[in-house]
């Protein structure tokens, strides 16, 4: 929430592997050294991180681990996250002087560094009741509707409010599983708030929130936390092919290209294991395709509007964008088992989450791709406003 509600998100780009999963071509082993370092461009608007880089392993080596101790005690790194599931790689702090060196190295097949991003910041809320989730085959609002689908969000963390079904708390930051925030907290309410006679209720009520924290208590946190909690979600999808998964991921930077990094590379790879990941847009009022992981093609990537249907001000946009959603004075959860207003397509997001659950719900064998066509299709094209180019379809949620 750039304009409204804007959080400092400290992310740093770490790739990693899979044996499980396709890694397709990359980059050729006879480059040299300079083509291997992806330093930070002008172009990227998120600064980087001191020292902190992602080294990204060849497809060729098959033992990570072993492969990263080797480096970090060769050239001197600060070993960080290693990962095996979603990419192949680790992260790492590398002296300045150790960067070339590391670069030579033919394990090596590129260096990128660690930016700095931004979140995308019982009462019926308008949000859900525009999308017609009380019309949903949970009736939110009916004091009786439970999903049983798995959402994982990826946030801040998300506080044991007495309104959310918390199935699960994973810290990846070093700063504890609590949501001292309240960022995470919100988005889980508007995604499965439980339906009963207090506070509110969300698009899939009582669905299970695991709540993987990657955010620290400042809103701030590095890449290399976000790709971890992405390498174990798909480590479990891998290991449990027929359960249905959902991601929440309210979070991203700009990195001023189209290309794929690292952490969008992990997402790509965890969406062909099967699971949905719905991104927030990002809310500086500029083309999404600029912004990671917005960019991902093979996610669902969302936008905000307001109460009168007119597409937010402060919203990205673009072809990239997948659906509109509610995303400007949303009532959900908060800290303390309390209630409190915010926007952007932080905001807007976890409504498309909660519709993909309920689909799954409904379907739980549909891939993310069918789940993200089945959104589409059954969206209302409501959105005024929207600039040229971009989708003035809003999720719509009545129809499971």
């Amino acid at each position: 929430m750039a304009h409204l509600h804007r959080l400092s998100v400290l992310l740093l780009f770490v790739a990693l592997g899979c044996s499980d999963l396709p890694t397709g071509p990359l980059r050729s082993a006879t480059e040299e050294p300079q083509q291997r370092l992806h330093l930070a461009s002008p172009q990227a608007g998120a600064p980087q991180a001191p020292d902190a880089y992602i080294v990204v392993l060849r497809p060729e080596v098959r033992d990570v681990p072993a492969a990263a101790q080797a480096l970090a005690q060769a050239h001197g790194l600060g070993l960080g996250f290693i990962y095996q599931h979603a990419l192949r790689g680790f992260s790492a702090t590398i002296p300045a002087g150790r960067l070339q060196a590391l670069a030579r190295d033919a394990r090596v097949l590129r260096i990128e560094p660690d930016y700095i991003a931004t979140t995308m910041a019982q009462v019926l809320p308008w949000g859900v009741d525009r999308i017609d989730a009380d019309l949903s085959s949970t009736q939110a609002g009916d004091g009786r509707g439970s999903v049983g689908i798995d959402v994982y969000i990826l946030d801040t963390g998300v506080s044991l409010h007495k309104d959310l079904n918390v199935a699960e708390r994973v810290d990846f930051t070093g700063q504890g599983v609590d949501d001292k925030n309240g960022h995470g907290t919100h988005v889980a309410g508007t995604v499965a708030a439980l339906d009963n006679s207090a506070y509110v209720v969300g698009v899939a009520p009582g669905a299970r929130i695991r709540s993987f924290k990657v955010l620290g208590n400042n809103g701030s946190g590095q890449f290399s936390w976000i790709i971890a909690a992405v390498d174990e979600i798909t480590r479990r999808k891998l290991a449990s092919p027929s359960t249905p998964m959902v991601a929440n991921m309210s979070l991203g930077a700009k990195v001023g290209t189209t290309a794929y990094n690292s952490l969008d590379e992990a997402i790509v790879r965890s969406i062909q294991a099967g699971v949905v990941y719905c991104i927030a847009a990002g809310n500086s009022g500029e083309d999404a395709s600029l912004y990671s992981p917005a960019h991902v093609v093979e996610a669902i990537t969302v936008g905000a509007y307001d109460a009168n249907n007119q597409f937010a001000s402060f919203s990205n946009y673009g072809s990239i964008l997948d659906l509109q959603a509610p995303g400007v004075s949303i009532l959900s959860t908060w800290l303390r088992n309390r209630t409190h207003t915010l926007s952007g397509t932080s905001m807007a997001t976890p409504h498309v989450t909660g519709s993909a659950a309920l689909y799954l719900a409904r379907t739980p064998s549909a891939s993310p791709q069918e789940v993200r066509n089945a959104l589409v299709s059954a969206g209302r094209a409501w959105v005024v406003g929207v600039p040229s180019g971009t989708t003035n379809v809003s999720v719509y949620a009545g129809s499971y």
